[in-house]
């Protein structure tokens, strides 16, 4: 079988990854912006991890907009990795130990890893932009150290948070409150990427999207937007694609109906839900959709998952199966033109997380 590290391991090869000298080897690399952001050097790995950069900001219910305010970093007491998006990782996984998350909706921040230099090589390195599973539910980037994986493959690799739960998908199905708002976080930290990650040593003629799970829906599902698949060099996807049977919600304002009257909130129209659970807590919003989903969600299985990608007429602009047959009949010309190669594959251990609650 074909796992995670044998194809990481393949990349290492045949994408000829070299080293570069730049600032960040110093220590602070200068954005795009103009903006300077510390580095801290571990020595787990030699590698110079960035952490905690604010690629964008996001009301509840609304699609995220590029940060552009960077004060937080002359604050000394902040939390240098940012906060969490809220979750509850209780929900699929009751038996394990909790972490102690610092969660907000002021969530999306992301962490690039710069793996050590080498004498005498200069060309820039590929990058490797990671998306998390955990059933749309929960996961974040501190979740995974990636210091050892940039420099056993001598890559530049990007963590990223994006928001989950209803935070991240929760629709009417109408444009009171499309969803996908999952979709859009993830667009924006990938251009942020594209657009800053040379200033680290990076080409961002090389990235590689990778994933597991929930986020291989995710890497597929941005493969389907044609504002991702011909800016990205390739696309892995491990244990999930968008064609899952769990992948899509195709009846997304059923749900966002039951929440809302399930936390007091009048439920005959769109706007009148979407305007109540705006001004709700987020820890009351939470704590509700994780009790109604318990209660909705039959005892043996654990795979029905109620917030996922949809049909949103934006970021996904038909069912994934109908974009693929139209991809399948579309013109020679339109087939020529350069997009990412896509890898699909299953992780050997995925899924032993539920064997351990």
């Amino acid at each position: 079988m074909v796992t995670g590290w044998n194809i990481l391991l393949w990349l290492a090869v045949t994408l000829a990854f070299v080293t570069a000298e730049n600032e960040s080897r110093k220590g602070v690399v200068k954005l795009a912006n103009g903006v300077e952001h510390p580095g801290v050097q571990l020595q787990e790995g030699e590698t110079t991890v960035y952490y905690g950069i604010k690629y964008g900001t996001a009301g509840r219910f609304e699609h995220a907009q590029p940060n552009t305010n960077f004060s937080y970093l002359n604050n000394p007491d902040r939390l240098q990795a940012g906060h969490v998006c809220p979750q509850s990782p209780s929900i699929f996984a009751p038996g394990l130990p909790q972490r102690n998350l610092s969660m907000s909706e002021d969530c999306l921040y992301l962490d690039v890893y710069v793996p050590p230099s080498r004498k005498g090589k200069a060309t820039p390195r590929p990058v490797l932009f990671w998306i998390y599973g955990g059933g749309f539910e929960m996961g974040d980037k501190d979740l995974y150290n990636s210091t050892i994986l940039a420099k056993a493959v001598d890559a530049i690799v990007v963590t990223v948070n994006y928001r989950v739960s209803a935070f991240g998908f929760l629709s009417t199905g109408d444009e009171v409150a499309p969803g996908n708002w999952t979709l859009g976080d993830l667009k924006l930290a990938l251009n942020w990427t594209i657009d800053n990650i040379a200033a680290f040593g990076g080409d961002p003629a090389k990235v590689t999207i990778f994933d597991e799970s929930a986020g291989a829906v995710l890497t597929s599902a941005l493969l389907l937007d044609d504002d991702v698949r011909y800016k990205v060099k390739a696309g892995i996807a491990f244990s999930g694609n968008s064609l899952c049977g769990w992948a899509m919600n195709i009846n997304p304002a059923a749900g966002t109906f039951a929440i809302a009257g399930h936390l007091g909130c009048p439920n005959t129209t769109s706007a009148e839900a979407v305007a109540c659970l705006r001004t709700l807590s987020y820890e009351v919003l939470l704590n509700g959709t994780t009790v109604l989903e318990k209660q909705l969600r039959p005892e043996d299985t654990i795979l029905d998952i109620y917030y996922t990608p949809v049909v949103d007429g934006f970021h996904l602009q038909k069912l994934p199966e109908d974009i693929l047959r139209d991809w399948a009949t579309a013109s020679d010309s339109y087939q020529e033109r350069k997009v990412a190669m896509f890898i699909t594959g299953c992780l050997r251990e995925d899924f032993s997380l539920f064997t351990l609650c």
